[in-house]
């Protein structure tokens, strides 16, 4: 891990043992699971590693991208051997490839930026009036999907953005996000979101 590295892998044994208790309460496919003769800290040193050589730029473009600034120096994200994602505590499940697990973080990275800034309330007000109707998944995923979606054509491949679109065909609430930012464009949903900052 670089000294001056933000977000920092780490590895609980609590959490993750408790998550293997929670996980049986979500109601979702997870296929992807490590053996648990696994050996955490070699991902933490692994994951540490891999993102420290591109971290600088993911947490750059997100702040530019949104017009925000990140109100931590350092901030921990778990590691666990199957779970769900969250913003807060970081948590990101281990991922059988690379890019799905940091695919993965920089999704929740989104949410938790969004939410540490108290000048985003007024606009997610407006959104939440505009998609009156939709799901609160729905509405909350249209901003954090808009900026995904230029993260993947910034940072990886097109077939991470098909992958995610694919997958959320499962999710009617994720679905619909989708169908909103391919309709309207994710400029014009990112830039209309700013605007109402207060």
């Amino acid at each position: 891990m670089e000294d001056n590295q933000i977000i920092f892998f780490k590895y609980s044994s609590v959490y993750d043992r408790n998550w293997q208790i929670w996980k049986n309460a979500y109601k979702r496919n997870l296929p992807y699971e490590v053996d648990e003769n696994f050996s955490p800290y070699e991902y933490v040193l692994y994951y540490n590693k891999k993102w420290s050589e591109f971290e600088s730029k993911i947490i750059t473009f997100l702040e530019n991208t949104l017009s925000l600034s990140w109100n931590f120096k350092r901030l921990p994200c778990y590691i666990v051997r199957q779970g769900v994602a969250f913003s807060d505590p970081l948590t990101v499940p281990i991922k059988e490839n690379d890019d799905d697990f940091f695919a993965l973080l920089i999704h929740e990275l989104i949410h938790h930026i969004l939410t540490q800034n108290s000048c985003v309330k007024n606009a997610n007000k407006k959104l939440h009036k505009e998609y009156q109707g939709h799901s609160l998944i729905t509405i909350n995923h249209i901003i954090v999907n808009a900026v995904m979606k230029k993260v993947y054509f910034e940072f990886f491949d097109n077939n991470m953005l098909e992958k995610d679109i694919e997958k959320a065909q499962n999710h009617q609430d994720y679905k619909k996000a989708w169908e909103i930012i391919n309709s309207k464009g994710e400029d014009s949903i990112i830039s209309s979101f700013i605007s109402n900052y207060t």
